[in-house]
């Protein structure tokens, strides 16, 4: 099976949507060759007039020519790591000067939104939100690994950051465990050294003075999580956040720099480069 992508170029107000089942793994790669490319790229494909739902697409790029907007997911390792979203959108505006591109958290729903013509087969049964509430956490986050998942948690004024290696499903657990979560996580899971936010995928930040929720997934995911999170948070203001770790330091009034990844590290990620022969 191959990588499927759903290809979409607006305009004068129509959309015309082409299907590809490979190559979802390189649109930021393919995005990054700029409009001329991009035109005669996705005509290459069957023009299909719908959206797959969010369990097939894999990947994806919208581009307004009315509004100069771009919408864009799939990729390999940036498909879950906010950080490297985060600066792909900032850097791909060289390339497309005087565009808005923003990165899909929630995949081809977010087509389908910007569109208007949202429905329900597009949230797949696949992609149903699961909560598990693990029985045991993962004490292999040593000072000398990376935080993949962090907790920040806010109470009474004191700022506490957790990470756990549970897989992406890992700050779900967390928050499975409800407003009780302050009081059950262990110490031993605090954060004594940071990392770079290049392998943070999954973030939570909960601010009990507020009785605010953030959540950052990585990869893409509807807003059946968001509702799961309401669910299970009753009575508190919850929100999510695109940017990742960064957005926890920004929050908390901290200097950012100490987990920021560099454009010189961006760099390292080669998300500009596109051979259209292999």
């Amino acid at each position: 099976m191959g990588h499927r992508a759903n290809l979409v170029l607006v305009e004068n107000k129509e959309p015309i949507i082409y299907y590809t089942g490979r190559r979802a793994q390189e649109t930021p790669n393919i995005l990054a060759q700029g409009l001329n490319f991009c035109e005669k790229y996705f005509s290459e494909f069957d023009e299909v007039g719908w959206l797959m739902d969010n369990a097939f697409a894999e990947g994806g790029i919208l581009i307004d020519k009315d509004n100069k907007k771009i919408l864009i997911f799939g990729g390999g390792d940036i498909s879950y790591t906010p950080a490297l979203q985060r600066l792909y959108c900032k850097h791909i505006t060289k390339i497309w000067k005087g565009w808005n591109v923003e990165w899909c958290s929630k995949g081809n729903v977010d087509f389908a939104e910007y569109l208007g013509i949202m429905e329900d087969r597009i949230l797949a049964s696949g992609c149903i939100p699961e909560f598990f509430e693990a029985d045991e956490w993962s004490y292999t986050m040593n000072a000398d690994r990376t935080q993949d998942e962090v907790i920040t948690i806010i109470n009474n004024g004191v700022i506490s950051d957790y990470k756990q290696d549970l897989g992406l499903d890992g700050i779900n657990m967390c928050i499975a465990k409800g407003e009780i979560l302050k009081d059950i996580i262990p110490e031993e899971l605090k954060i004594d050294k940071w990392h770079n936010e290049i392998e943070t995928t999954d973030c939570l930040l909960v601010d009990y003075d507020t009785r605010k929720i953030f959540v950052c997934w990585g990869g893409d995911t509807d807003n059946r999580h968001d509702d799961k999170v309401r669910e299970i948070w009753k009575g508190w203001e919850v929100q999510r956040q695109t940017d990742g770790l960064i957005f926890h330091f920004d929050y908390t009034n901290r200097d950012r720099t100490i987990i920021e990844m560099t454009d010189e590290q961006f760099e390292e990620y080669n998300l500009f480069e596109f051979d259209p022969k292999k």
